[in-house]
């Protein structure tokens, strides 16, 4: 496999804080890679994941994403990359809730052409690869056309999963998304995500404090001891 992201000594502190919330010396994800990122609450999975997307940027060192030092480029661009290449599941899912839930996954089309496109091959037209994507999340049709807050905290995480995945992305990011589900529901939910980002050919980085859920990916690292920062203060993170 070919490498898709790496972080090289990336270095990232929030405005008013003494000390770098994140020191990563190396991280690296090979495409179609599994990787499973373990850390209990407090301890920078949303900030790496926030760096990895472009929507925050380092102090220091570079993030390379398909042989591009992304890191380095104006904010426009890294929103363009982030549109046409990654899928994320954010923690708080930002579903639009004045929207049915068809519509949230529909997002995806008007923002990123390509993705759009990609869509459209694989399933005739942007809308049946939506309804493929929400079937297949286990959403039932009833449901579609329903406002997005009318649904269940574990509902609405299917819908942010089916949003993410629409199109094809070359990664997905995934910030806790199984919080709210069962562990019957939670297990299907991620051979669920690992079927459809294997089909993509797309590289799956799962950010979770729960241990247990390792077992379904192929790398697991523990950001205390990627974070030079945490290791230096002593902290359990």
């Amino acid at each position: 496999m070919s490498n898709l992201l790496s972080l090289q000594k990336v270095s990232y502190q929030w405005p008013g804080t003494a000390r770098p919330a994140l020191q990563i010396e190396q991280l690296s994800v090979d495409e179609a890679e599994r990787v499973f990122v373990i850390g209990p609450s407090g301890c920078g999975k949303t900030t790496l994941l926030s760096l990895i997307a472009g929507i925050a940027v380092p102090q220091a060192g570079g993030i390379i994403f398909q042989g591009e030092q992304v890191s380095g480029w104006r904010s426009s661009q890294r929103d363009r990359v982030r549109a046409d290449q990654f899928g994320i599941i954010f923690q708080m899912f930002n579903l639009l809730p004045y929207l049915s839930v068809l519509d949230n996954v529909l997002l995806t089309a008007q923002f990123s052409a390509p993705r759009r496109r990609r869509a459209e091959q694989l399933s005739g037209s942007a809308t049946a690869e939506a309804e493929r994507l929400l079937e297949r999340l286990g959403l039932p049709v009833e449901l579609w056309q329903r406002p997005a807050t009318a649904l269940s905290v574990g509902q609405q995480q299917r819908v942010a999963a089916a949003r993410a995945l629409f199109g094809r992305p070359a990664i997905l990011l995934a910030d806790e998304p199984t919080s709210a589900l069962d562990g019957e529901h939670r297990d299907r939910f991620i051979s669920l995500l690992r079927e459809e980002c294997e089909a993509a050919g797309a590289a799956l980085l799962f950010v979770s404090h729960d241990v247990s859920l390792s077992q379904h990916f192929s790398r697991v690292l523990d950001l205390r001891e990627l974070n030079k920062s945490a290791r230096a203060d002593g902290a359990a993170c």
